[in-house]
């Protein structure tokens, strides 16, 4: 569901757009019309490319800010195995990210764009993806639960901006690009879905980075709050406890 490096590039142009010379960017933007003089051609060329820099334009705003998200849930998640799906996510929107500042360095428009100040661009709330807890979730996986659910919901508003992309721009290059967006959101989504089911798993255990040399310490499922764990890798020893919705270690 990733979409590999160079993607963007590989997309070959349509049959009917190939010649014996190479096709300029966008060449379907400046095509001629036939019935059209060349004041209103140039118009239309105008419009037609201010259009699809607005759409890579948010296109981008959503990957950056889907970059920054992932990253963000890392800095305090402390079992390594949401940290790693997390950062997968991360490394897929950032690819995304790349692909659509190439495409918008051809238009001549490259560059980056801030993001209101605390809220997501598809309206989803505070820009570090995280909710209320539900009271019925496990304890010390409250956080995490939260903040998954957060990520579904958006990913679920990029497929459908995505699918909107799609249908509205006329490059089919462009075309094609936003449909494998939609493809990996989509992958994101269920991925994300997959990994409440795994959590919320009565035989789901409890791991969690030595808060010292950064080794796993397996708890199993269901552990008490207060269990103790020896670190085999620096010698020290920790007990579980709770706080603020997720589990975390205090040293003994």
């Amino acid at each position: 569901m990733q979409v590999g490096a160079g993607f963007v590039g590989s997309i070959p142009y349509p049959a009917h757009a190939l010649t014996t010379r190479r096709p300029r960017p966008y060449h379907h933007l400046q095509r001629a019309r036939v019935s059209e003089g060349p004041a209103d051609t140039a118009m239309n060329d105008a419009t037609d490319i201010a259009k699809t820099t607005r759409i890579l334009r948010e296109t981008l705003e959503l990957e950056r800010e889907a970059t920054r998200r992932y990253a963000e849930h890392q800095s305090w998640a402390a079992d390594p195995r949401l940290c790693a799906y997390w950062e997968g996510l991360r490394r897929n929107e950032s690819d995304h990210r790349g692909q659509i500042l190439a495409e918008l360095a051809q238009l001549g428009a490259a560059g980056d764009w801030p993001a209101p100040a605390g809220e997501g661009p598809l309206g989803t709330g505070p820009t570090d993806g995280t909710a209320p807890p539900d009271p019925g979730d496990p304890r010390g996986f409250a956080r995490a639960l939260a903040t998954l659910r957060s990520d579904v919901e958006f990913e679920r508003a990029a497929v459908k901006k995505y699918a909107d992309f799609a249908k509205a721009l006329d490059d089919p290059r462009l075309k094609a690009l936003m449909r494998e967006f939609v493809r990996a959101e989509t992958g994101h989504g269920r991925g994300l879905q997959r990994t409440i089911e795994q959590v919320t798993a009565a035989d789901y255990p409890v791991v969690l980075f030595c808060p010292t040399c950064g080794w796993q310490l397996d708890f199993g499922p269901a552990p008490a709050e207060g269990a103790r764990v020896h670190c085999p890798m620096c010698a020290m020893t920790f007990a579980l406890a709770v706080r603020d919705g997720q589990f975390v270690l205090d040293r003994v």
